[in-house]
């Protein structure tokens, strides 16, 4: 997936599952550039941050677009570029100047977020080709969440009912039938569109604990009762179903919390 342009609620480090939320404004060679949105933090600027490979890498736990909130970090990036290009014009009549780095800091992200709106990339690897990546339709996050979903009739067999969402894509959902344990024990590819046919959801929901529960449920099946692969399937889905929830619950924690001197937020919560 091409990041670029879009939302990422993230861990620039990986460390601790501390995360916010973030204006991706590149994404090559493993690489993405990132502007944070949280009020305050202007003036914090990253180098490209590796997602993979040796070393420190960023995690990224949830993606989206929202041109809205990318237009209130541009605006509150440009009210401070003003504030601080005249404290600087006042400071070097004065006393020298001061708070170069901050300045520009501020500078590079204003760069960087104009950058979306030309096809350019500011890094130090050349950008992947603009048409490298499909366009994709901008859906809400339903990952965590339980889906009521329409399969189309002409289906192979008419899987419609309710599911657990554990990962989505740009263009699929990754999730868990919730009908019964036997049918739980795999995770199901739904894409959005094929060919001329669509899933419809009809009904999306938050219940955490009806997913634990159903987590239970799986941990109960036992070769008494079911097959051997059967009790394997359903070991590996409650460990991918319990491992979603954590994300989501290191996130929800994460949120709204102050930055550190790295750009990581800190938290009381996530850092026990």
């Amino acid at each position: 997936m091409d990041y670029r342009g879009m939302i990422l609620r993230m861990s620039p480090t990986g460390e601790d599952g501390r995360c916010n939320d973030y204006v991706c404004t590149a994404h090559y060679a493993g690489h993405v550039e990132i502007v944070p949105t949280v009020p305050g933090t202007e003036t914090k600027l990253f180098s490209p941050i590796p997602l993979q490979g040796p070393g420190p890498n960023g995690v990224v736990y949830d993606s989206w677009r929202d041109g809205n909130l990318i237009q209130r970090v541009k605006e509150r990036l440009t009210t401070r570029l003003r504030s601080l290009e005249q404290q600087d014009a006042l400071l070097n009549g004065m006393f020298g100047r001061s708070d170069q780095a901050d300045l520009n800091a501020v500078k590079e992200n204003l760069v960087r977020l104009d950058s979306l709106d030309d096809g350019r990339a500011v890094g130090m690897l050349p950008p992947l080709p603009g048409d490298a990546f499909p366009a994709t339709k901008e859906r809400p996050c339903y990952a965590g969440k339980l889906v009521f979903l329409e399969v189309p009739l002409r289906h192979d067999d008419n899987d419609s009912g309710e599911y657990i969402v554990v990962q989505q894509s740009g263009d699929s959902l990754y999730v868990v039938d919730t009908t019964c344990c036997t049918t739980g024990v795999r995770v199901q590819r739904f894409p959005f569109s094929a060919g001329d046919e669509h899933i419809t959801i009809l009904d999306s929901y938050e219940d955490d604990d009806f997913i634990r529960e159903f987590v239970d449920r799986l941990d109960d099946m036992d070769t008494e009762a079911y097959r051997v692969n059967q009790c394997d399937a359903a070991e590996t889905v409650s460990r991918q179903l319990t491992r979603m929830l954590e994300r989501k619950i290191d996130c929800s924690r994460a949120t709204d919390v102050a930055f550190d001197s790295r750009g990581c937020q800190t938290s009381r919560v996530c850092c026990e």
